[in-house]
């Protein structure tokens, strides 16, 4: 018996029969992801009608068993003029059944990307397609191949339903020899065979991708630094920050940054009322304030990643979020196209609380991403400066690392390397040190102080008081979507006149190092 199995499993007849079943699978395959990806991408996006269709679609084809839809297209694409044969009518059909499946295994693959990736590479001036192409469809991978692989296993068997439509596959083919020869488990134990050992390829080409796309199983560089701790910013670190660093102040502009009547809601929800702020070349704003405040969806509207709802906020003379016309009248921008093009014209950085490196990529290649595929800068300049950038933060040989393998600190050195590499004329802050251990706030707080005292134009969203006192040209206090209060270091810091003010600061600070502030100012009510 066994050898009458492997016999029929040997059998050229049934070799040709799983070679047809291989071609509809494969050209199902192909197809099916396409399609798949192309629904997913429609459903998880912003057009109203087509989250409908797609809904639609899949309710639909998930619903109904794949034979019978392979029978209803073989009957009617004939009555609309369609004689596509029985093998692409196979193909036809088993492509819109799979694409269903495919498009939820992609939707799941697309929302495990962490948003923060997506708003990294939006702050670089990154287009969706490029961080689609470098991040998320990548990563997205990763996560959907296991379930990939199942359905292109379980698509090879699907191919036997084609044999109700006459197409000579290896199902067919078994069928019609059993019929001649009426060897019943010799001829079908030799066609299971064949699928077992497509199958079984197929597993083995899984596990291989899944070892290639996982980059968190990835030991780290050989010549990685292996010192037991993080390394010390270099000497020269001033220098190297230096030729990055943008110290002239663009002509005829007084201020770098200038927002006016800026209101942002989300809902009925007023995060930013009215919010007016100038930023002069070279200043180094730190805004203050409880959590809540509206600090971070500031920074977020100054870089163009939120849309003002009303307001005006202009980067390097480029107008970001709103088009003002001749008649004085605004509109908010919301095409995402534009958005990325003004972005990347104003050249604003910005370094997020959770570091936000592209984790599928080393440290060279996060920073080099959008120099070399945005800002179509030389990729050889580009990775010397990134080579100089990571020396300068005391990651000099971390080039070639995953950010897996970095502390919390070193990330967030990186994060400030990127944002330096793209040479921004502003650099946003939010946080920055909020999601470090204790030991690991000096060393970013260093490099920060760093960038300051080169000129680099700064706005950082902080509760770090020490580094605003010692760091700052002004600090901004904001609470309830307002600016309540501005000036130097030593005026908000050490001699509020707001209460409210007053209030954060013995909270932040507690009230004795805040006695003086405790002293009603000349005007403030007894």
């Amino acid at each position: 018996m066994l050898n009458d199995i492997l016999g029929y499993a040997t059998l050229p007849y049934f070799l040709e029969g799983i070679l047809v079943a291989l071609r509809i699978a494969g050209a199902t395959l192909v197809l099916s992801l396409l399609l798949g990806l192309a629904l997913a991408l429609a459903h998880n996006g912003k057009i109203r009608f087509l989250r409908w269709l797609v809904g639609g679609y899949l309710w639909v084809i998930r619903r109904t068993p794949v034979l019978l839809q392979l029978i209803f297209w073989y009957n009617a694409l004939p009555a609309i003029g369609l004689r596509l044969g029985g093998e692409l009518t196979a193909i036809w059909s088993l492509t819109i059944a799979f694409a269903a499946f495919v498009c939820e295994l992609s939707r799941g693959g697309l929302m495990a990307v962490k948003q923060g990736q997506l708003d990294a590479g939006a702050a670089l001036g990154m287009s969706p397609a490029t961080v689609f192409r470098l991040v998320r469809g990548p990563q997205a991978l990763r996560v959907v191949l296991p379930g990939l692989c199942t359905l292109a296993t379980y698509l090879v068997k699907e191919t036997s339903l084609a044999s109700v439509i006459a197409v000579d596959e290896l199902t067919l083919r078994a069928q019609q020899e059993v019929s001649r020869t009426f060897q019943f488990v010799a001829v079908f134990g030799g066609a299971a065979a064949i699928y077992i050992v497509v199958n079984t390829v197929i597993a083995f080409v899984q596990r291989a991708l899944e070892k290639k796309l996982d980059y968190t199983r990835r030991k780290p560089p050989r010549d990685l630094p292996s010192a037991p701790g993080d390394q010390p910013p270099a000497a020269e670190a001033k220098r190297l920050l230096d030729e990055v660093v943008l110290s002239e102040a663009p002509p005829g502009r007084p201020h770098v940054v200038s927002a006016r009547g800026v209101v942002k809601q989300f809902g009925d929800h007023v995060v930013l009322n009215g919010v007016d702020l100038d930023v002069r070349h070279g200043e180094v704003v730190c805004v203050i304030g409880p959590s809540g405040s509206g600090k971070t969806t500031l920074l977020r509207c100054l870089n163009n990643l939120e849309p003002v709802t009303s307001g005006v906020i202009e980067v390097n003379g480029v107008e970001l979020g709103t088009r003002t016309d001749r008649s004085g009248a605004r509109t908010v921008i919301t095409s995402e196209r534009r958005r990325v093009r003004d972005r990347a014209r104003a050249r604003v950085g910005m370094v997020f609380q959770q570091f936000n490196l592209f984790e599928n990529l080393t440290v060279g290649k996060n920073l080099a991403a959008a120099p070399v595929r945005t800002q179509k800068r030389d990729p050889e300049e580009v990775r010397r400066v990134a080579g100089r950038l990571l020396s300068a933060v005391g990651l000099a040989g971390y080039g070639n690392a995953y950010p897996h393998q970095l502390s919390g600190g070193q990330q967030q050195r990186v994060a400030i390397c990127r944002a330096l590499a793209a040479q921004p004329s502003v650099l946003l802050f939010d946080e920055p040190t909020s999601a470090l251990d204790p030991e690991k706030v000096g060393e970013v707080l260093q490099i920060m102080q760093e960038l300051g005292e080169l000129g680099m134009t700064m706005i950082v969203s902080t509760h770090e008081m020490s580094f605003a006192r010692r760091c700052a040209t002004r600090v901004v206090f904001m609470d309830g979507g307002n600016i309540v209060e501005s000036g130097t270091p030593q005026q908000i810091l050490e001699n509020p006149r707001e209460p409210r003010t007053r209030q954060f600061l013995r909270t932040v600070l507690g009230d004795g190092v805040l006695a003086v502030a405790s002293v009603p100012a000349e005007g403030d009510e007894k």
